[in-house]
């Protein structure tokens, strides 16, 4: 392929210049890393800026049609399965729970497991390795645990020690080994070593979170623990050494509110705060065990937050609130978040759940209003004469696999110029 570009609005590019032969194009977890030069000469000559050329989708979500089955009842939240097959919704009204069949652009219900949760399904989560689906709800044993085989959900025995009230959130560890449930009442936090199908608790932390526990998310060291709960700090971060949590010192600053979910971005670089009360999104950067907050959005939820889920990528945040529009979008350059223009169908009531799929292509949104469950579709590139039409970060795109570069510095942000890679093929899926 060959590159030509446009002047660099607030940075100087050392590299790019017309007809330079495109060296290489690598995926990363974070996106494309664009390599150009002449003679094996890389593009950008400063070892401390990397070009993250990100996979192409436009800005643009499309409300899709509705599953032929919809949740019974008002949807509390929603999961997906790493490689994106399966997706997991909770909510009231018998069986509570309800997982779809990813096939091609559409979600299939799969039938009900034989024995359901036992009351109003709150959150759910999957193991990495997508073998086991959890689910925190109210009504003893407040976690129920399934194994998957195909399309079929097993009931395993409940653990000896069960959590101590209304189960509201469920975090697996990245490696599958731990699976931690946040709850009303003393501790609020549980956390269970797994061995095969058994499920044996860890001792409590020595520090318990404040109030009752409405989510809780595992970073992807699996070593930083976060917890969004009622009653001040709001927030409370532990690391954890084998099987023993201990509380980290809190934010400079904290929410505003009580906190109502809580994710780790997937680079675990960056953790988010859903909670009442202005701004009612709060985010953090992690340095070491150190969470600075950023400076908030221009733009906020219109209503107190309530669900949150990262793109896999950590370049796009889904934040589903209380208030129209229900569902507000982010993209993340750097440290800064943008807010995205609103879908043209907006969900049927107040969001209380948000889930990004795996590949970035679909966002999903529960409510409490019937459907109870929205699903967009995230615009993309197409094939044109040859030539890719993509964006990057959300920035329109053109004819060409055009896209303006964020260059991350080690002192900062800044923008770059809009880079067009004329190519005979698209890159890699």
């Amino acid at each position: 392929p060959t590159v030509t570009n446009t002047a660099a609005s607030s940075v100087t590019q050392s590299g790019f210049t017309a007809g330079d032969e495109a060296t290489g194009v690598a995926m990363t977890r974070r996106g494309f890393v664009l390599a150009t030069g002449a003679a094996g000469e890389p593009a950008v000559t400063d070892p401390n800026v990397q070009l993250r050329l990100a996979f192409p989708w436009t800005d643009v979500f499309t409300a899709q049609s509705d599953p032929i089955s919809v949740p019974t009842g008002v949807a509390y939240g929603a999961a997906w399965s790493a490689d994106g097959a399966y997706l997991s919704v909770t909510h009231a009204t018998t069986p509570f729970l309800t997982v779809y069949k990813r096939v091609g652009p559409q979600l299939q219900p799969l039938a009900a497991p034989a024995t359901l949760p036992t009351g109003t399904g709150r959150a759910s989560a999957w193991s990495a390795d997508g073998a086991y689906l959890a689910v925190a709800h109210d009504v003893s044993p407040f976690v129920t645990i399934y194994r998957r085989t195909g399309d079929t959900l097993t009931k395993l025995a409940n653990p000896a020690v069960l959590p101590t009230g209304n189960a509201s959130a469920v975090s697996w560890s990245p490696s599958g080994s731990y699976l931690t449930v946040g709850h009303a009442t003393s501790p609020f936090v549980t956390t269970y070593r797994r061995s095969g199908d058994s499920f044996t608790k860890v001792a409590d932390p020595g520090d318990l979170p404040t109030g009752n526990v409405e989510g809780v998310s595992c970073d992807i060291s699996g070593t930083l623990l976060a917890v969004a709960h009622a009653t001040t700090p709001f927030l409370t971060v532990y690391s954890r050494s084998e099987e023993v949590f201990t509380k980290l010192a809190n934010p400079s600053t904290l929410p505003t509110g009580t906190g109502t979910d809580v994710a780790w971005s997937p680079d675990g670089l960056y953790l988010a705060v859903a909670h009442s009360a202005s701004p009612r999104l709060t985010v953090y950067r992690r340095d070491g065990t150190t969470l600075t907050k950023l400076t908030n959005p221009t733009t906020l939820p219109a209503g107190n937050g309530a669900g949150l889920s990262w793109s896999a990528d950590s370049l796009s945040l889904a934040v589903a609130h209380a208030t129209s529009p229900f569902l507000s979008l982010y993209r993340r350059c750097g440290d800064a978040l943008t807010m995205l223009t609103d879908p043209s169908v907006l969900p049927t009531g107040a969001g209380l759940g948000a889930a990004w799929s795996p590949d970035g292509q679909w966002v999903v949104v529960t409510t409490d209003t019937a459907p109870y469950l929205r699903t967009y579709e995230r615009g993309t590139g197409t094939l044109a004469n040859g030539a890719y039409s993509a964006t990057y970060e959300g920035l329109s795109s053109t004819t060409s696999f055009r896209l303006r570069a964020c260059a991350e510095y080690a002192a900062g942000v800044a923008y770059g110029p809009t880079i067009t890679v004329t190519t005979t093929a698209p890159p890699p899926p």
